[in-house]
């Protein structure tokens, strides 16, 4: 049986833990106040710069984000929009900065127990935050909107400053983060914020968490076993959840209300008969479809960072400068194969090697290894419909996965050495 974690004392917490607890909070929770978002981050350096920890930074994640900051700026001299250009250099640079500096954080076993920790309490925060700012008027305007389904309009997020989908997949990174404390603490309070982020995905009526909710939750369910009879049969569990999920989305009034009206437009294109499918999903199917021809006109270089949302409008009749939906239409085009490369390489590594770390774990360390797996994993199939290369939250947890890998790989180096010196 796991060991209740009972190391985690908030009083506890040196500055930099503290500084790194009010980062985590800014970028997961309370990203709508300017001040507390960028103060937290030169507290946080501050903190780095005069902390006794190392400071040595993995060479190998600082280059994938250096190479990747160079090719988009290099991609300046073909991008027709400087403006968009620098806009997309905001964003990512943004995501490269925080994520370099948590490297330096993350590096042992207790440094990423304690991020993991941040996490689930910011998403507490989150929940509470939402309640304090999102009037009762709010709600009721959201249930009772079914009038356009490619209208983000009458969608939970904008009163915290988030964009509905983006809040729906906080509230999937809520839900797993306090089923990875229930596992690691038996803590029977994780059942109320997986209750409420389950409550708050659904009025985000975001279809794509929906699925990413799934299919991270069954992830984690199937990596915390390596039995395989085991593993079969919660596959076959997997399948009568997830027709009855569907079922009384489409079929139970309240929440067919709130997201089944949505999932029709999926189900349509499937019926060549239906007319039920929505403008968001011919809209979204154009915007991939366009990125696509983008980038088969310039499949090495791409049109530039940032360029597609410019390029859609003016050449290819969308209806406004846009992005295109797709994290890899988006970074294919902008960007071609070379950019393509640079940015999916580092994460596929890091997903493959700790694939092959699972036998090196120790008994205290398997549900951050579950977690942290499940979600970049899971984030591979969500990245289908949704953009990540400038959410932090989702590049956070990356760079956690790459402090837990390069961990995995010391220790396993640290360990041969002392073989190869005790014979």
């Amino acid at each position: 049986m796991m060991k209740k974690n009972s190391n985690f004392n908030i009083l506890n917490l040196t500055m930099l833990d503290f500084s790194a607890l009010l980062l985590i909070i800014a970028f997961f929770a309370i990203r709508d106040i300017p001040i507390f978002l960028y103060g937290t981050q030169a507290f946080f350096l501050i903190n780095i710069l005069l902390s006794k920890k190392d400071k040595k930074i993995n060479i190998k994640f600082l280059l994938s984000w250096m190479v990747m900051i160079f090719w988009v700026v290099l991609s300046f001299l073909w991008a027709t929009s400087t403006n968009n250009a620098l806009k997309f250099l905001r964003e990512i640079g943004q995501c490269a900065i925080v994520c370099i500096l948590l490297s330096v954080y993350c590096k042992d076993k207790e440094s990423i127990k304690k991020m993991l920790k941040f996490i689930s309490i910011a998403m507490a925060i989150m929940i509470i935050y939402l309640f304090i700012k999102t009037p009762l008027s709010e709600w009721n305007k959201i249930y009772n909107y079914t009038d356009n389904v490619a209208d983000d309009a009458g969608r939970l997020g904008y009163t915290i400053g988030v964009h509905p989908n983006s809040m729906g997949s906080l509230c999937v990174i809520t839900f797993c983060i306090w089923l990875y404390i229930f596992k690691t603490e038996k803590n029977k309070f994780s059942f109320i914020w997986m209750f409420l982020s389950v409550a708050l995905l659904l009025f985000s009526k975001s279809r794509g968490a929906i699925l990413q909710l799934l299919v991270m939750f069954f992830l984690f369910w199937i990596l915390e076993e390596n039995d395989f009879i085991k593993n079969i049969k919660k596959i076959i569990l997997i399948v009568v959840i997830s027709v009855i999920a569907v079922y009384s989305i489409l079929n139970v009034p309240f929440l067919y209300n709130l997201i089944g009206f949505r999932f029709e437009g999926i189900l349509g294109i499937f019926n060549s008969n239906s007319t039920k499918v929505d403008a968001s999903t011919t809209g979204r199917t154009k915007l991939m479809l366009v990125g696509l021809k983008m980038f088969l006109e310039s499949p090495v270089l791409g049109v530039g960072a940032g360029n597609y949302a410019n390029i859609a409008y003016y050449e290819y009749d969308i209806w406004k400068e846009v992005y295109s939906h797709c994290n890899y239409i988006e970074i294919l085009a902008n960007l071609g194969c070379v950019g393509f490369i640079i940015y999916y390489y580092p994460r596929i590594f890091c997903v493959l090697e700790l694939l092959k770390k699972r036998k090196c774990l120790e008994s205290d360390e398997k549900y951050e290894y579950v977690f942290l797996l499940s979600f970049c994993i899971t984030n591979f199939f969500a990245e289908i419909t949704k953009i990540t290369y400038s959410n932090e939250p989702t590049q956070i947890i990356y760079t956690i996965s790459f402090g837990m890998l390069c961990y995995l790989l010391k220790r396993k180096k640290d360990s041969s050495r002392r073989d190869n010196n005790e014979k």
